[in-house]
């Protein structure tokens, strides 16, 4: 999942791992309705901040939800914040094994993908360092993986940038290649407390049918996602 600075990547992420863990639908597509365990890797945002954000959104999870799901959340979401875990040395993926094994989740989350990263992102080489080694962790446990990534900076405005799907994500190519499923996430604009955003489904390697861009409004009081609402455009 990514997109440009301030495009809600953290907290797109955060509304998808506690879907999964309650056992709630995301965006319109299933999850399995008993829960499974998440684990949601923070390695940008600092405990205190993410724990403040955190705080709210279960106030207003508690306010909507039925207490079978608050109770999955709270035993399936395993939050961590880590600044120096790095995927493509032996003690970093060797400290995320350890949590696998210990926790057994069905999905982790790492937000976002270029702290893992110890050499250049841009180098194909060294992206593709990351690559393997998650892909030799896939193989050895039953666990799917979820990216939040950044886009990369236009050398012209926002306004006239050209589209250019997955290709737009910031460094080496090797990222398109290897990912299952690409989501772009795009900010329309915003309007007093409400962001709108699309979702754009770039890659969707292993799907039947193309998905059409879902349009989802996030508002920043509650810090809920509500689906299918018309976009904010704002002139």
């Amino acid at each position: 999942i990514y997109g440009r600075y301030k495009a809600l990547k953290s907290m797109t992420l955060l509304g998808l791992a506690r879907a999964i863990a309650a056992g709630q639908p995301w965006m319109g597509f299933k999850t399995p309705e008993r829960g499974l365990k998440v684990i949601y890797l923070q390695l940008e945002i600092p405990h205190p901040l993410l724990h403040k954000r955190l705080t709210k959104m279960e106030m207003a999870w508690d306010a909507v939800d039925t207490r079978n799901y608050i109770k999955r959340v709270r035993e399936n979401l395993y939050v961590w914040t880590e600044p120096f875990l790095k995927l493509d040395r032996p003690e970093g993926i060797g400290t995320l094994k350890h949590y696998v094994e210990k926790l057994e989740p069905a999905v982790i989350m790492v937000d976002p993908i270029y702290k893992t990263i110890s050499g250049n992102i841009l180098d194909p080489n060294h992206v593709r360092e990351v690559c393997d080694q998650v892909d030799m962790m896939l193989s050895q446990y039953e666990v799917s993986i979820v990216f939040a990534h950044h886009a990369r900076k236009s050398a012209i405005s926002e306004e006239n940038a050209f589209d250019l799907g997955s290709d737009d994500m910031l460094g080496a190519a090797v990222f398109s290649y290897w990912a299952d499923t690409v989501v772009k996430i795009v900010k329309t604009g915003e309007k007093g407390n409400e962001v709108g955003l699309t979702l754009n489904f770039d890659i969707i390697r292993h799907a039947e049918d193309l998905i059409e861009p879902k349009e989802v409004v996030f508002n920043r009081d509650d810090l809920m996602f509500h689906e299918g609402q018309k976009l904010i455009h704002i002139k």
